[in-house]
């Protein structure tokens, strides 16, 4: 879990968004990486959602 969290802080690229080409950016300005506690937090949401989807499938 630590890692789900954690993917993204370097330079916005999990390994698997390596692999093919793509990073988390700015909405603000597309050249920035989000802050690290920005990156927390939106890998936090992704986790407790896709946890909500799979409860409501079971």
């Amino acid at each position: 879990m630590i890692y789900y969290v954690l993917k993204d802080i370097f330079k916005g690229r999990s390994i698997g968004k390596r692999l093919i080409g793509l990073k988390v950016v700015d909405k603000n300005n597309n050249n920035d990486v989000p802050g690290t506690i920005r990156l927390m937090l939106r890998n936090i949401t992704i986790l407790i959602i896709s946890k909500g989807a799979k409860s409501i499938e079971e």
